[in-house]
This record gives C-alpha cells, sequence and structure tokens, in this order.
C-alpha cells in the first residue's frame, strides 16, 4: 500500500481498481445467480401449493356441481309427474263436471215425475 508522499503509479491503480471490480461484480454475479435460484425454488414450491389447493378447491365445487345436477334432474322428474297428475285431475274434474250435469238433468226429471205423481194421486 502506498504512504504519503510515494510515487503511486495512476495506471496501476486503475488497473488494480478494475481488476477488483471484475472480482466483485464475479462475486456479486454468483451471489445474485445464488439468490435467484433460491428465490425461483421457493417460489416454484409456492406454485406448488397453490396448485394443490387450487386442484382441491376445484374438485369440492366439481362435487357440489354433481350433486346439485342430481337434485336437480330428481327434481325435474318428480315436477313432470306433478303436472302428469294435474293433467289427469283435470281432466276427472272435467268429466265429474259433465256427470254432475247429466245427474242434475235426472234429478229434475225425477222431480218433475214426482210432482205429476203426487198431483195424480191427490186429485
Amino acid at each position: 500500500m502506498a504512504q504519503k508522499g510515494d510515487f503511486v503509479n495512476p495506471q496501476v491503480d486503475l488497473r488494480l481498481m478494475r481488476a477488483r471490480m471484475q472480482e466483485m461484480k464475479k462475486s456479486s454475479e454468483f451471489d445474485l445467480k445464488k439468490i435467484l435460484t433460491e428465490q425461483r425454488k421457493e417460489y416454484q414450491n409456492y406454485l406448488g401449493v397453490v396448485v394443490e389447493d387450487f386442484s382441491s378447491q376445484l374438485k369440492i365445487i366439481a362435487e357440489a356441481v354433481t350433486s346439485l345436477t342430481s337434485a336437480v334432474i330428481k327434481m325435474q322428474k318428480q315436477i313432470i309427474a306433478l303436472q302428469e297428475m294435474v293433467a289427469q285431475n283435470t281432466m276427472d274434474l272435467t268429466m265429474m263436471k259433465e256427470d254432475i250435469a247429466i245427474m242434475k238433468e235426472d234429478l229434475g226429471m225425477v222431480r218433475g215425475d214426482l210432482k205429476q205423481k203426487a198431483e195424480k194421486n191427490y186429485c
């Protein structure tokens, strides 16, 4: 190392500085590569965990959708059965209305006949 008053060749100092800077640069690049490699591994592990979590959540959603789909299909079948029952009941009610109308006519005729017989018997 140069002391006060010693002659220092500026080119030598510059070469020394450049050499040291090159060493530092190589060391820094090595450290940087090492850090980046570690970070990449950590990030890949993190992504693996995220993918696993996403997959498990997606499976849960898929199971729920499957369950809901089967429930909807079951309800659709029940609705179809109810529609058929309503249609049959509507037909039955229509027939019952027709039968009641015929019964009213018949009762009216029977009533008329009874009145005529009653009048003949009392007269």
